[in-house]
Formats: C-alpha cells, structure tokens, sequence
C-alpha cells in the first residue's frame, strides 16, 4: 500500500460548491478519477452517481446522520465492488470501541463537509472530504463500495472515501491486510499472526 502524500495542506482553491451552496471537495472530486487513476481501470466502468449521505444543517444533523441512533456497531461496514475487505473488517473490528469509531471524525465543518483522522505512516493526520459517495446510477442505487448495511448511518463510506483520498483513489484501495487497516485508523501497534506459522502455539 502506498500513501500519496498526504502532509500538504490543501489550497484553499481545491473548495468548490453546488449551486445550492452544498461543499464539493476539489481535491478529490466526484469525478472518474476519483474512483481510479487509470483510465482503463475496470471500476471506472460502472455508472456512478455520487450521492450525498449527510441530511440536514448543522452539526448536529450531520452526527445523527453519520452514527444513527444506536452508535457505529460490529457489522455495520459492509464492502461493495471494491476489494478492499482489509479496511471493511478493520472498520468493523473498531466498531467493537463505538467511541474509537466517533474518534475518526474529530469535526463536522459543514452539513456537507467532514473531518476524517487517519494514522498516515504513523502520524496522524485529517483528512477533509465531502458527503458525496459513489453509487450506482439510477433511482435508488446503493453505495458502489463500502457502506453502512444500515442506511440510517454514514460513517463507514465517508471513512473508506477519506482513506480512498488519501491513497490516491479507490482503487488504491485494493487488497491489504486487516493490521494495515487498524494501523491506519487507530496508530496504535498491531501484529499480523499467521496461524500456520510454526512459533504459533496450537492448544
């Protein structure tokens, strides 16, 4: 997995806006792009919609509309066209901590603006993105990749989209491992233990 560089601050210019005045992340817009670098990528093949997941105005709203009334649980990620099933399992590990989870998203500057936390090669850094999520197109399509099961909540998708900007894209997502995830979520150390190797205790 490789970080693009993530420790530059954004210019101020990377902000645009919809004509209703709803924030649009410049710097990783809803745009093919976005979903994958190479134009000749095959997620870049499916029709997307990008949708918005955050209702309301104010902080307050946003909140509600990211966690639901019961709190981010076990369970609530679940993965979509993207194989990054790494992240997804990494998200619902945390979810066993609602309040780890909370955690990831230290402010709402907007109903349409959110601030992620993520652990970029040890360093924690925020990562700013909008509400505008891949989905598929047409009434009703569901979110392309990783989403909350429950539609009630957000903060799965809107923490894959942060992670998804700070890699580059989404499909620079594809394929880690479950300790990358954590590390990238929470800093902390984490060990990968393989159970078929022989310093493994079998009881």
């Amino acid at each position: 997995l490789a970080y693009r560089d993530a420790s530059a601050e954004e210019a101020p210019a990377a902000a645009a806006f919809e004509a209703d005045g709803a924030y649009v992340d410049g710097a990783f817009p809803p745009a093919p792009e976005s979903i994958a670098r190479d134009a000749a990528d095959p997620l870049r093949a499916a029709p997307v919609a990008w949708r918005r997941c955050l209702g309301g105005h104010g902080e307050a709203a946003a909140r509600a509309a990211l966690f639901g009334p019961a709190r981010a649980r076990p369970g609530d990620a679940r993965g979509g066209l993207l194989e990054d099933r790494w992240l997804c399992g990494a998200m619902n590990a945390l979810a066993e901590r609602p309040d780890a989870v909370e955690a990831c998203f230290p402010a709402l500057d907007g109903p349409h603006e959110v601030a992620c936390r993520l652990f970029l090669r040890g360093t924690a850094h925020t990562v700013a993105v909008d509400d505008l999520a891949p989905c598929h197109a047409g009434a009703g399509g569901g979110v392309l990749f990783t989403a909350c099961g429950d539609r009630g909540k957000a903060w799965a998708q809107l923490l894959e989209k942060a992670a998804a900007k700070a890699f580059g894209s989404y499909a620079a997502l594809r394929r880690g491992w479950a300790y990358e995830g954590l590390l990238a979520l929470t800093g902390a150390p984490c060990e990968a233990v393989r159970f078929g190797d022989a310093r493994v205790r079998r009881d």
